[in-house]
């Protein structure tokens, strides 16, 4: 089994609501080399896809990962939230809208929270989540 498989299945074995789950995940994070890190996230997305209204470190190290390889990620996160929005892909959604992009950058990231809050079979915490995250960022630019 490679370093990236056994990653996958030690990250699928851990519950984010156990008290020790932010130091299981930066044990497990320092067990794989810095250089492997990348092709951690998609496994990381798994994850968080698997426990959507669980806050899994938020963000913690699992989330500080992945934004290390921005813009990389992008396409996998975008398809993450269409396909299974979560707690910790909205928040970098969040993230990623307080830096500096294009405007066509900025209402796509947008445009993701918008779906998930008027996505009424998407769980109503999420959907709050995301409502929460257009105010603030509607707010932040008036």
């Amino acid at each position: 089994m490679s370093q990236v498989e056994e990653f996958k299945t030690g990250l699928m074995q851990l519950k984010p609501s156990d008290d020790e789950f932010p130091v299981q995940v930066d044990e497990l994070l320092e067990s794989i080399p810095k250089e492997l890190h990348e092709s951690l996230i998609p496994s990381i997305f798994q994850f968080f896809e698997a426990h959507p209204i669980e806050e899994c470190g938020m963000p913690g190290g699992l989330v500080h990962l992945v934004e290390d390889y921005y813009p990389n990620y992008k396409q996998i996160l975008i398809r993450s939230m269409q396909k299974a929005p979560n707690f910790s892909s909205i928040l970098m959604v969040n993230r990623i809208l307080n830096s500096e992009l294009s405007e066509d950058e900025r209402n796509q990231y947008t445009a993701l929270l918008i779906e998930l809050s008027n996505n009424s079979g998407a769980d109503e915490a999420l959907r709050i989540n995301a409502k929460d995250f257009i105010k603030f960022q509607s707010e932040k630019s008036s």
